[in-house]
C-alpha cells in the first residue's frame, strides 16, 4: 500500500520539496521521509530532466505583490516543434501554461482574455519587450483593459526571472510527463502536468 501511495505522490515529479509538503498533508507512518528521498532519487524522468545548478547571475527581481494577480510574468516557449505560453502570478506562483497554435498577438489576447475572465483583471503584466508583447495590438489590448504593461529590461533576460524559472518548470515538467506517458497527446500531457502542479502545494 505504501509503494501505491508513494506512486500517486509522486505522479506529478514536483520534487523532494514539494513532494514532501503534498504527503505532509495527506499521509504519515514511520520513515516516510527517508522513502520520499527514495523515489525521488530513483525516478528516471526526474533524474533525465533535473534541473540545472543556478549559474550564479543574479535576478534583478521587482518586489513581491500585495495580492494575487496584482502582477504576472508571462513567456513564450517552443518544446518539440510545439509553442506554449507561460504566465505565472507572482503572488502567488500559480503557473499556468497554453499550448499556443502560433506565437501572435491575437493567441496572447486571446489567453489572457480567458484567464482575466475568470480570475479578474491583472493588475500588471511583465514580459520581455519581443514579439509579440511588443505589438501595438499587445499593447493596445492591455491598455484597454487598464493593465500596466512593464517590459523586462534590454539585453538582460533575468530581469524577468519568475517567467523564466517557470518556463524551465514547464519544460522539465513537460518531459517528465512524456517520460510516463509517452503515447499521450501533447493536449493530454499539459492537462496532466497542470493537474499536478496545481494539486500540490507551491
Amino acid at each position: 500500500l505504501r509503494g501505491q501511495v508513494l506512486k500517486v505522490l509522486h505522479e506529478g515529479h514536483l520534487g523532494l520539496h514539494r513532494l514532501r509538503e503534498a504527503a505532509k498533508s495527506a499521509v504519515w507512518w514511520p520513515g516516510i521521509d527517508r522513502d520520499l528521498v527514495a523515489i525521488t532519487q530513483t525516478c528516471i524522468p526526474c533524474n533525465q530532466h533535473a534541473p540545472r545548478k543556478p549559474d550564479g547571475v543574479s535576478r534583478q527581481e521587482r518586489p513581491d505583490p500585495a495580492a494575487p494577480w496584482d502582477r504576472v510574468h508571462m513567456d513564450l516557449f517552443e518544446l518539440e516543434g510545439q509553442q506554449f505560453l507561460v504566465i505565472i502570478d507572482a503572488f502567488s506562483n500559480w503557473i499556468h501554461v497554453e499550448h499556443m497554435p502560433s506565437a501572435t498577438a491575437t493567441n496572447v489576447i486571446n489567453c489572457l482574455k480567458a484567464l482575466m475572465s475568470t480570475f479578474g483583471l491583472f493588475g500588471a503584466v511583465v514580459s520581455d519587450n519581443g514579439p509579440p508583447f511588443n505589438s501595438t495590438q499587445f499593447k493596445e489590448y492591455l491598455s484597454s483593459r487598464g493593465v500596466q504593461f512593464l517590459p523586462a529590461a534590454p539585453y538582460n533576460p533575468q530581469s524577468n526571472g519568475r517567467a523564466e524559472a517557470a518556463v524551465h518548470q514547464a519544460k522539465q515538467g513537460l518531459r517528465k510527463v512524456a517520460c510516463d506517458f509517452p503515447n499521450l497527446s501533447w493536449k493530454d500531457r499539459l492537462l496532466h502536468f497542470m493537474a499536478t502542479q496545481h494539486a500540490a502545494p507551491s
